[in-house]
């Protein structure tokens, strides 16, 4: 019966009827099933509450179990430091020093300890480092206390040395008070043997028991149960909530709803005498575990209990049991529909039985020889005959092929959309829709869901009278495609990070400005140009360059807008190109230089590639479109052209491009030709700029570099340095400023005034670090000109330490057997490691004038030049101060540590000859002060500084 038939009246009475019998009994079985479902599901949540709670019971005892061990080890590694005897035996002030330092470092990176205390066998503190907002520090001697007169004091005396003593968890009391906010404490200590293991002092951290606490509420979140903490007293440490908990030190007789025994006094007797348990009670579930802290004399318990209230219980259980009456009634409503459907088709089948017995015997004349697939179908479009070729191409068997649908097969309806409609076929061909051959590509899908594109053909099978059928062939493309697709890929995609490359990147941007031209609307380009990346590959390798740019192109595609587009150019270039859809120019602008500062933010956070951290910075050139150029190729070159001006700025900057940009790139291009010419004219000289001590004598001289070309004028050395990296010339100019130094020096030596000071330090880039002839000329140039090493100091930037540690260790102690000294230059600024700089060679740190400038204006740059002077102090380095230009300045440097000094407060840059002068001078007038030295009365003040002719050093 079609479906669109009406059904009679006469039919609807036995329809009905037929509906009844089927949907009775189902509706009874169904219902059966339900309630016990029900009741299974009711016993199996309580099951699994019981079962929860034990889990959670024993995993909370675990993590504080833990947390105890993790506590205990901190104690005893600290314990181990055997400079603590030392410390208590002679009262040393500089290891008590070294050993507060450590501490400080300890707790300020632990954040678990709120103090750590050294206590003499008399209870008298002799050093205690307090962790604050601002960090762990040392006591003063004057805040000292004397804890004799704790309770735990006399319970740590009596213990042995080796043993550790845990005081109960309470609520700090300061001067008597409460400490508010509230301050959980627990005290853990041990005794300091000496060499005969008599008890000598004590070691007592002080652990802010709030992360024990804090391990609990962890744990509570996992779980829909309480998570309670009790003493022996039965009060709560944690309780359901804040107002019940620390009631044995805050009780004052309001209630007793700090207490656990006096709340749930069954449970709590039951609780007595047993470690652990469970108690299923009236008034809830309650999980028990007893947790022990302290030493084996003082032992405290405390109970740990997951409770869940009847009240909760019984919640949880009717709404199961109001889930489990709505499935009851939707089920029962679908059977009917579904008896009334089954009986309705039970009528149509009927009716079809005698149409299917005029269903004639289809012919096979299908070949079964080739190696495409071929099938055979009939007018409807089934399959009467299939070949192994296509068996084997489908993945179906014989039996399941024969009789099925062909579209079905080749075309099947997914899983999820059963029952939605008959699927659209427009997009795939219909072998019957012509009675004539034709052939075509389409996509096929095998038995396990796999699509794949085939060449097929389709050939009617003729007969005189009648259309019979048809048949497929058809052969698998998919290696011919992949073949295909993957060769036009290269032409318009970078294969290392997928990104559009610049062919593609120039039809787009050629697209975009015909846009924004049309629509009146602006959008911007961000050329991104990585700063010194040819150097990383240099140093560390291209394999670990190629998976630098990879992440680069993936945090790069995090800052894109859907409608952007991001290309990779070149090696180290990348574009971004937004979507011209503003109306302002300005504020295009205006977001292309937030887009542009996010970008640098993003490729400022370290690289990490195993045990090496690599930062790189990008120097970004922004051009606003239609404004910068007027096609594609003119907008690419003129973002390149902002870029160059990025770089000529120090690089890590971003420039917005302008019609000088133009004349910036020309005089790069005119700095990289005339370079090497003016090497070999020795147009290039060096200037000096003295470095002081405290009394303003020159002991060191720092040799700059300077170029006043005839066509370019005076070149800043930046971007001389700059060009000559980007170039490949910086090896050649590097041993050209060596040999000039050295020149320099032997001049001086011939003088007699090159003894006059300590060394002369020379700028190694660096490219020219990661050389692997730098230790060879070093040790020709000295040989050459006869010069002790020690004349010589080499200034690395942190950046040429990036390579493997065991690498850099073998360079540098090579450079220190020529007796060659070293020095980090611009510390602060670059990104190596201390752990890693504490292994190297290094004699002097270098503090950038970054920190230097305003130091005494700003307090955040005093922190962290106290933090390098107190670094630079604990690893027995010398630190010098760049870049001093004020009076204020050098006093607060000086009065803060630092006896090293350069910059324009002192002296300029100078020529040789003026450093000749400047030495002839010193030297005569520390004679003079020499000679005036029996005279002088020794309370007379010296000359703070020595005085020269106005403007000598200029």
């Amino acid at each position: 019966m079609p479906t669109h038939e009406k059904l009679s009246p006469g039919a609807i009475r036995p329809l009905l009827w037929q509906s009844l019998l089927i949907a009775l009994p189902l509706l009874v079985l169904v219902n059966l099933i339900i309630w016990i479902g029900y009741q299974l599901t009711a016993e199996g949540a309580s099951e699994r509450w019981r079962r929860l709670s034990e889990l959670s019971a024993n995993s909370t005892l675990i993590a504080l179990e833990k947390r105890r061990k993790e506590l205990v080890g901190d104690l005893k590694l600290l314990a181990s430091n055997p400079a603590l005897v030392i410390a208590i035996q002679q009262g040393d002030e500089q290891i008590m020093g070294r050993v507060a330092a450590d501490w400080a470092l300890f707790a300020a990176e632990k954040q678990l300890y709120d103090q750590i205390r050294l206590l003499d066998t008399a209870g008298r503190e002799l050093l205690r480092v307090d962790l604050t907002s601002h960090g762990a520090s040392r006591v003063p001697s004057l805040a000292l206390q004397n804890k004799s007169r704790r309770y735990y004091f006399q319970d740590l005396m009596q213990l042995d040395p080796g043993q550790t003593y845990a005081s109960p968890i309470d609520l700090n009391i300061e001067h008597g008070k409460l400490e508010l906010p509230y301050k959980p404490m627990l005290r853990l200590a041990t005794p300091l043997p000496d060499s005969r293991g008599e008890t000598i002092g004590l070691l007592i951290l002080n652990v802010l028991a709030r992360h024990l606490l804090d391990d609990l509420a962890t744990h509570a979140e996992l779980t829909e149960n309480h998570l309670l903490l009790l003493d022996d007293s039965g009060y709560f440490l944690r309780g359901f909530n804040t107002d019940q908990e620390w009631g044995f030190m805050l009780e004052d007789g309001s209630g007793n709803n700090m207490r656990f025994d006096l709340t749930y006094p069954e449970v709590w007797s039951i609780m007595q005498g047993k470690e652990a348990g469970q108690i299923d009670h009236r008034q809830g579930l309650f999980s028990f575990r007893t947790v022990h802290y302290g030493s084996t004399q003082h032992k405290h318990h405390y109970r740990l209990v997951v409770a869940m209230l009847d009240a909760e219980q019984n919640r949880l259980l009717a709404s199961q049991q109001r889930l489990w009456m709505r499935i009851s009634l939707l089920i029962s409503i679908l059977l009917l529909i579904i008896a009334m459907l089954t009986a309705h088709q039970r009528l149509r089948i009927r009716k079809s039985v005698q149409a299917l017995k005029r269903e004639e015997e289809q012919l096979r004349l299908i070949l079964t020889s080739t190696g495409d697939g071929v099938l055979g179908l009939d007018v409807r479009g089934r399959v009467s005959f299939i070949n192994p070729s296509a068996l084997r191409m489908l993945g179906y068997t014989h039996e399941a092929v024969i009789g099925a649908d062909f579209s079905r097969l080749v075309h099947p309806i997914p899983a999820d959309a059963e029952g939605s409609g008959d699927r659209e076929q427009a997009d795939h061909d219909d072998p019957l829709r012509s009675l004539e051959a034709h052939s075509g590509q389409d996509l096929y899908w095998r038995k396990e869901g796999e699509p794949f594109p085939v060449e097929y053909q389709v050939i009617p099978i003729a007969h005189p009278r009648d259309q019979l059928g048809v048949v497929v062939s058809f052969k698998d493309i998919t290696f011919r495609l992949q073949t295909e697709a993957r060769i036009q890929y290269l032409v318009q995609y970078n294969d290392l990070t997928n990104l559009p490359n610049r062919l593609l990147l120039l039809d787009r941007l050629q697209q975009q400005l015909a846009l924004a031209r049309q629509n009146g609307t602006f959008g911007a380009l961000l050329h991104i140009d990585l700063d010194r990346f040819k150097q990383i590959n240099e140093t560390l390798g291209h394999d670990l360059g190629d998976s630098i740019l990879a992440e680069t192109a993936r945090r790069l595609e995090a800052c894109c807008e859907r409608t952007d587009i991001l290309a990779h150019i070149g090696r180290d270039e990348f574009v971004l190109l937004t979507e011209a859809q503003q109306t302002d120019a300005q504020e295009m602008a205006r977001l292309a230089q937030y887009r542009a500062e996010e970008i640098g933010k993003v490729l400022a956070e370290p690289f990490i590639r195993d045990t090496l951290v690599v930062r790189l910075t990008a120097s970004i050139g922004v051009v606003i479109l239609p404004l910068g150029g007027k096609s594609a190729g003119e907008a690419l070159r003129y973002s390149d052209a902002a870029v160059t001006n990025a770089k000529t700025q120090g690089r890590n900057s971003i420039s917005f491009y302008s019609p000088e940009m133009e004349e910036a790139s020309r005089d790069w291009l005119t700095i990289h030709s005339r370079l090497p010419e003016a090497m070999t004219k020795e147009r290039l000289r060096l200037l000096y700029q003295p470095q002081v001590d405290p009394e303003s004598r020159v002991f060191a001289l720092e040799a700059l570099l300077r170029w006043n070309d005839p066509e370019l004028g005076e070149v800043s050395p930046t971007r001389l340095i700059a060009v000559a990296e980007e170039t490949g010339q910086m090896p050649r100019l590097g041993r050209f400023i060596l040999r000039k130094a050295f020149e320099q020096m032997h001049a001086w030596d011939e003088m007699g005034l090159l003894s006059e000071i300590d060394y002369v330090s020379v700028n190694i880039s660096a490219m020219q670090f990661a050389q692997a002839d730098l230790v060879d000329d070093l040790e020709r140039l000295l040989r050459e000109y006869d010069m002790p090493g020690h004349y010589l100091e080499l200034d690395l930037v942190e950046s040429s330490l990036i390579a493997s540690v065991s690498e850099t260790q073998r360079k540098l102690q090579a450079i220190k057997s020529l007796g060659v000294r070293l020095a980090i230059d611009d510390f602060g600024t670059g990104y190596s490691s201390l752990l890693f700089l504490q292994e190297l060679p290094i004699d002097r740190l270098k503090v950038d004038r970054a920190f230097v400038s305003e130091i005494d204006l700003r307090t955040g740059r005093r922190t962290i030049m106290g933090g390098i002077i107190l670094l630079a102090q604990q690893m027995g380095l010398t630190l010098m101060a760049e870049g001093v230009e004020r009076e204020a300045e050098f006093n607060l440097l000086l009065s803060m540590g630092c006896r090293s000094f350069q910059g324009n407060l002192f002296h300029r840059p100078m020529t040789g000859t003026a450093v000749c002068q400047l030495l002839q001078h010193q030297q005569s007038r520390l004679e003079t002060l020499a000679t005036s030295a029996v005279f002088h009365h020794p309370h007379s003040p010296l000359p703070h500084r020595p005085e020269y002719p106005p403007g000598y050093w200029r």
